[in-house]
């Protein structure tokens, strides 16, 4: 995973490809994510775009969310019952961040998985 700055700082590109394998040797997961902050709100917009559901910048990998502490969670919503929660954790005493996933159906969250990101 590598995290680059884009233009003149503005927005920050994450770019994840996953160690699994396909059947026909490519990459299991790939996604290309950016991030930007809105400077009159503070808050932060993301765009994900994946090999899981190649699209025309559908509205489900858009999302957006605030500051809230050391962390901040994006809500992405695919319909009225159904979203998505990611959540970037920041750990100051390891340097490091967590990432949190969750599916959200009618209200009840359940994990869907917990990376630690560390620096090389």
């Amino acid at each position: 995973m590598t995290f680059t700055w884009l233009l003149g700082r503005a927005y920050v590109q994450m770019h994840e490809v996953s160690r699994e394998r396909a059947v026909d040797g490519k990459p299991a997961y790939e996604a290309v994510v950016l991030f930007g902050r809105d400077p009159a709100t503070g808050d932060y917009a993301c765009l994900w775009l994946d090999n899981t559901g190649s699209a025309a910048f559908p509205p489900e990998g858009t999302g957006r969310g605030a500051v809230a502490g050391d962390s901040v969670p994006f809500l992405f919503p695919y319909s009225a019952n159904t979203s998505f929660h990611t959540t970037f954790v920041y750990d100051g005493a390891r340097d490091a961040w967590e990432w949190h996933m969750d599916n959200d159906s009618a209200g009840v969250r359940r994990p869907f998985a917990r990376v630690r990101l560390v620096r090389r």
